[in-house]
């Protein structure tokens, strides 16, 4: 998959996008019975060589266990990339050798053997599928799949339930890196991680204006995205320049007493798919040539022989020649959920696999009607995705199931 560039943008790079599986389950600022509220720490001892300030609690807070640390790019409770301060952190510096997961040849070893660049770990395995589940009916599963054609991992997923003013809400999000622009692990994950954690705050503050809540997080996330360090200059595979840092993003909202209120926000081609026992049908669209070629009346089969069919025509993050231009706005829309109903976001690393309503629902309904957990039917659609061809591409879903009965 490529990027489009606009048109005043100049010469289009095209990156190409896949995925990075990188869980992200951030605490909310009123904290959570999921994760315990950890006390401010002092700043980072990092920091002091740097001309950026020192970091915050907030920049040196773990993204899954919500644990806040002195120093250091690595979560010491469980592992996981400090995603805001490793961004801040990045420097152009010469090495002892090239990273082994994004042959960076400009990045640093850290003392806890990691890559400043890119966060991978040097000396241990690297974490290449995620699971997180917070209950039987919400969960998330991202695996890198094909080490060939994928040697890091550029999906994120973030899942989050809790309670606003006395009404329960859940909050999950995709983000699929766009493979041929720098540090896009770097991007998927602030995206996810800061329009889910911008959503928390809104709704604990008593905002009910869903969608223009989900813009504005979108919006905050699409900046931050924009600030991630790059080298204009940088080629990748073939001489091709590599764009700056950029992402899709697809987020669902749920409220209500009942979880029912069902609010969907995108940008690129992550789908969010919502419908009741009898089947899920997509209820995102796709920004992408393809769709755009299909909305103008070609076939199907006519639209995917065109060459730029697979690239995407809005994304989070800075066009290659014209960073100027305004961030993308989100497509926001909004349904009521039926009873037993569920939600699903995944990557084109699932659904690439199983294009049409009809294909995934062959795979889902099956499990739905057995009341399978959220779990275990994540794990069948990446599943899915790596018995056909050993998975092409980087594979994240994520699903919610409304349990209740009407």
């Amino acid at each position: 998959m490529t990027i489009d560039e606009p048109a005043n943008a100049g010469d289009a790079s095209s990156p190409e996008q896949s995925a990075e599986r990188r869980v992200i389950t951030a605490e909310p600022p009123s904290g959570s019975a999921a994760v315990a509220s950890p006390e401010p720490a002092a700043p980072s001892a990092v920091a002091q060589e740097l001309p950026l300030g020192p970091l915050s609690p907030d920049d040196m807070r773990c993204p899954t266990c919500g644990r806040i640390q002195s120093e250091g790019i690595v979560c010491e409770e469980d592992g996981a990339l400090l995603v805001q301060a490793a961004a801040i952190v990045l420097r152009d510096r010469p090495e002892l050798g090239p990273c082994p997961d994004c042959q960076a040849d400009l990045s640093k070893r850290e003392a806890t053997g990691t890559c400043r660049k890119c966060g991978a770990d040097w000396t241990l395995p690297r974490r290449d599928r995620v699971e997180i589940e917070l209950g039987p009916d919400l969960a998330a599963v991202s695996d890198r799949c094909s080490a060939a054609t994928h040697p890091v991992n550029q999906d994120a997923v973030w899942i989050w339930r809790g309670e606003a003013r006395g009404q329960p809400y859940v909050v999950i999000g995709l983000g699929d890196g766009v493979s041929n622009a720098q540090r896009s692990q770097f991007a998927s994950a602030l995206a996810v991680l800061h329009t889910g954690l911008g959503v928390v705050r809104a709704l604990e503050a008593g905002r009910t204006d869903v969608s223009a809540l989900l813009r504005d997080a979108i919006l905050d996330a699409s900046l931050r995205v924009r600030k991630l360090p790059y080298d204009p200059d940088a080629v990748g595979a073939g001489g091709r320049r590599m764009s700056p840092p950029a992402t899709t993003l697809v987020v669902a909202i749920l409220r209500g007493d009942a979880l029912d209120e069902l609010t969907f926000g995108c940008i690129g081609d992550s789908r969010g798919y919502a419908g009741g026992p009898e089947g899920l049908t997509q209820r995102t669209s796709d920004d992408s040539w393809l769709r755009k070629l299909m909305d103008e009346g070609k076939s199907e089969g006519e639209a995917l022989a065109d060459p730029r069919a697979h690239a995407i025509t809005r994304w989070v993050g800075s066009s290659s020649d014209a960073p100027e231009v305004p961030p993308f706005e989100a497509s926001v829309t909004s349904f009521i959920l039926p009873a037993g109903g569920s939600v699903l976001l995944c990557s084109d690393g699932v659904w690439g696999y199983l294009p049409h309503d009809e294909a995934l629902n062959e795979v889902v309904l099956p499990m739905l009607a057995e009341d399978a957990s959220a779990l275990a039917i994540c794990r069948r659609l990446i599943d899915h995705a790596i018995e056909i061809d050993g998975g092409s591409d980087n594979a994240s879903a994520v699903l919610f199931r409304r349990r209740t009965t009407a």
